[in-house]
């Protein structure tokens, strides 16, 4: 692999990050939460269901509020909606009042829109990746799966819900870090990986044609 097509990879796997951190623990880790804050009797079954009815909202707010945005703020907005994500994942792992919790899970709904949003602006749009666009979007999957696996993992060695949130912020903000530096690239600084045409190997044959013909 040479250093362009690298570049574009890194670049891609950079917003693919940001959906990572805003979609996949952001938005789904709370499922697999769920059932421990219930036995320890951090939130009642209500309060679960109002948890999770406060992400989607927030989700909808956060969509609604991007609708407008412009590639030129993408970068900031990715940094800053998963590094806000990062901060309410913590925040989990100290609180205890259901409602603080519900609130917190309402604006991490409204993040991980504008997660998915600025990500897909900035590498799209604001980097001109478009070839990237399978990886960035995998992000989502590869997050809910990295999420449940580290969740499962707290399992697995008995933590609380709130050490596991914690762990949840820590995973979350060591994929932020790897992404950091490919975030803020410039957009000229992309060099567009080339790809062979496929009219290539029929424009040789038509050639050998035409040197027979004559």
């Amino acid at each position: 692999m040479n250093n362009q097509s690298r570049q574009a990879l890194w670049l891609a796997l950079a917003g693919s990050i940001v959906l990572m951190i805003g979609m996949g623990y952001g938005r789904f880790a709370f499922t697999g939460v769920l059932p421990l804050m219930l036995n320890e009797g951090l939130l009642t079954l209500h309060e679960g269901n109002l948890a999770a009815s406060a992400n989607y909202a927030g989700y909808l707010v956060g969509a609604l509020l991007l609708a407008r945005v412009q590639p030129g703020a993408a970068t900031r907005l990715s940094i800053i909606s998963a590094g806000l994500t990062i901060a309410s994942l913590a925040l989990l792992a100290w609180v205890s009042s259901p409602w603080t919790i519900i609130t917190l899970r309402a604006v991490a709904g409204a993040l991980s829109a504008i997660t998915l949003i600025a990500g897909s602006l900035w590498l799209l749009e604001h980097m001109g990746h478009h070839h990237g666009a399978p990886l960035l979007y995998a992000g989502v999957g590869l997050g809910i799966f990295i999420s449940a696996e580290g969740i499962a993992l707290g399992h697995a060695l008995s933590l609380t819900s709130q050490q596991i949130w914690l762990l949840c912020a820590l995973c979350a903000g060591l994929l932020l870090a790897l992404a950091i530096r490919w975030l803020l690239t410039p957009p000229a600084a992309l060099v567009r990986v080339s790809h062979v045409e496929t009219s290539l190997p029929a424009s040789g044959s038509d050639t050998r044609r035409a040197r027979g013909d004559s």
